[in-house]
């Protein structure tokens, strides 16, 4: 799950990390974006521009960020299939740390 916005310059130099990633797990890991402190409007729009083809999450009460207790744009997570919360990034993330991560979660 990965929380972003727009207008956030870090989210920019992140997206195409998360867009490799999408690509490389297209059938074996499933990536939700999240807009913080943004408008749909905006979020799809930096879709549009940046590119990736997963689904985006409305958020417009917070409702999601509260329950992640998300402070600021880039913030991920990653759930295991129970809901459990397996990892935390604050700040830009690459796909091969994400990998990484799995991995390592996967061989535990």
């Amino acid at each position: 799950v990965n929380f972003f916005a727009s207008w956030c310059a870090p989210c920019r130099r992140e997206h195409p990390e998360l867009v490799e990633w999408s690509g490389r797990h297209r059938y074996d890991g499933r990536l939700v974006s999240v807009p913080f402190g943004d408008t749909d409007e905006g979020a799809i729009g930096f879709f549009d521009e940046f590119g990736g083809d997963w689904p985006l999450l409305s958020d417009a009460d917070a409702r999601w960020a509260v329950a992640f207790g998300v402070l600021r744009p880039p913030e991920s997570f990653l759930v295991a299939p129970g809901g459990t919360v397996v990892a935390r990034w604050q700040g830009r993330i690459t796909a091969d740390e994400v990998d990484r991560v799995i991995a390592a979660a996967t061989s535990a």
